[in-house]
């Protein structure tokens, strides 16, 4: 494996990583970039992300995208039509298998295969590669929305390949954001080949007038609880691994944990901060957007309380109102693999919520101000640390701080976190942290933690451990 660096990859490495991805399964031959680029040239502008995405900030909207995958292809084109058309959908999903996601590609096709006798998905997912680009564009010219893949994993070379040659507009990538929460053996080096790869083939694409989105899902996948400086972090490490490499248009996910002031608040400073150190670094000309995830832990079973829980997510939307995109959920998360009908009824929750606010914006306030503060505070201490260790290179310095733990996201699968960081919620349900690790902050944000903190020991009388279960296990433990 080459050394790490930021710096942008050269022609000859590119190329020669390409050639590899495209080998990987049969399919992969019949990717020829330069007709790639011509096929998107072809695209009409609705339905290419990056252009709706910019039309959605003009115009103050949060675009709303589901989730969905299956096996068979005329199925997914079915359910896809029907989020359309019944769920007034504004972007439409494409979630890969387990298969295609862990470079399975024979098991996915045979899954593909016995999904067809059985007339019935026997995959979790669309098995974008065992399609190949017929059947992808297929999918894409059958709809008439941009369509985004959520492609959430840190070994997709010819995953994301493959669905951009299918004409999606929009994926997912991240050193930090996939290769934390998704996999546990991954190495943070590898997953950062894997993150460069896909932002310079972005890049290169968009050298010859191709758009296409990246997010970076900030860990949000982790499931758990989290707090918005970590989400922050991220979020701009992963942008910035990304401009670097060419790719102009980039988006941060964030997770709301449902506290109207402490999520208000992490979202206009994920925005802030992150747009500060892209163009502290030079790439004042990356467009930055934002996607609100409804919320990706542990749904209740009840299907009442779980709409309660889309439509808090969808009140946190409105109300800050500047997210240009919005991942909907459904009320089917808690106890299986979302239905169609669900998906369409979490859409129209969600729109509905979102029109009941349309118009109104949380005010500031002395306590918005407050966490905004310890917020930004704890941000510039983590990503000022990782400068510091990598000399400038962000890259660098990110993969030293993992192994130091002074950053570490909070309960992530990975092995290479080292999970001495622990988060708890406070007796008004912010994500405060309980122990700092490693984490390189200062006294005054310790304290500022664990005053927070004691209050709700003192309200529930209850052991700190018995209360992070609770955290964990629910997005918010009702009180006994």
């Amino acid at each position: 494996m080459e050394k790490v660096s930021i710096k942008k990859w050269d022609e000859d490495r590119f190329k020669h990583v390409l050639d590899e991805a495209l080998t990987q399964y049969p399919t992969g031959r019949e990717i020829d970039l330069d007709e790639v680029v011509a096929y998107h040239h072809s695209i009409p502008v609705h339905k290419n992300l990056p252009e709706m995405l910019a039309k959605a900030r003009r115009e103050g909207k949060t675009l709303l995208n589901p989730r969905a995958g299956v096996a068979d292809l005329n199925e997914m084109i079915d359910i896809l039509s029907d989020l359309q058309e019944i769920g007034k959908a504004d972007i439409l999903p494409i979630n890969p298998d387990s298969f295609t996601r862990t470079e399975q590609f024979e098991k996915a096709a045979k899954g593909l295969e016995e999904s067809i006798e059985k007339g019935h998905s026997m995959l979790n997912g669309f098995p974008v590669v065992a399609h190949g680009i017929k059947g992808c564009r297929k999918l894409f010219e059958s709809v008439d929305r941009p369509v985004a893949t959520r492609t959430a994993t840190p070994r997709s070379k010819i995953l994301c390949t493959m669905t951009i040659a299918g004409g999606a507009t929009e994926l997912l990538v991240g050193t930090l954001s996939l290769g934390l929460c998704m996999e546990y053996d991954v190495s943070p080096e590898a997953s950062a080949a894997h993150a460069q790869f896909v932002a310079r083939l972005v890049g290169w694409l968009h050298e010859r007038g191709v758009k296409i989105n990246l997010e970076t899902v900030t860990t949000a996948s982790a499931a758990t609880l989290t707090t918005p400086s970590l989400h922050i972090v991220t979020g701009i490490v992963d942008s910035l691994i990304s401009a670097y490499q060419g790719a102009k248009y980039l988006s941060v996910a964030f997770a709301p944990m449902h506290h109207f002031i402490q999520d208000i608040a992490g979202l206009r400073m994920q925005r802030l901060l992150t747009r500060r150190y892209l163009d502290r670094f030079g790439f004042h000309d990356v467009s930055l957007a934002q996607n609100i995830h409804q919320w990706n832990g542990a749904f209740p079973e009840n299907k009442q309380q779980a709409n309660g829980l889309l439509a808090m997510a969808s009140a946190v939307a409105a109300l800050y109102g500047e997210a240009e995109q919005m991942m909907v959920k459904t009320a089917d998360e808690g106890y299986g693999i979302p239905t169609k009908e669900s998906n369409i009824e979490g859409l129209i929750i969600t729109r509905q919520v979102m029109n009941m606010l349309r118009g109104q914006r949380f005010p500031d306030s002395d306590e918005v101000n407050e966490e905004s503060k310890f917020i930004e505070m704890e941000v510039e201490s983590m990503i000022e640390k990782m400068l510091e260790m990598g000399e400038g290179d962000i890259l660098v310095g990110v993969i030293k701080a993992l192994r130091l733990g002074t950053y570490e996201y909070a309960y992530g699968v990975s092995k290479y976190c080292l999970g001495k960081v622990k988060l708890l919620r406070d007796a008004t349900g912010a994500v405060r942290y309980l122990d700092i690790g490693n984490l390189p902050f200062s006294n005054k944000i310790v304290t500022y933690n664990k005053e927070k903190i004691s209050e709700r020991k003192k309200l529930e009388q209850r052991d700190e451990l018995l209360m992070l279960i609770d955290d964990i296990r629910e997005v918010r433990a009702f009180l006994s």
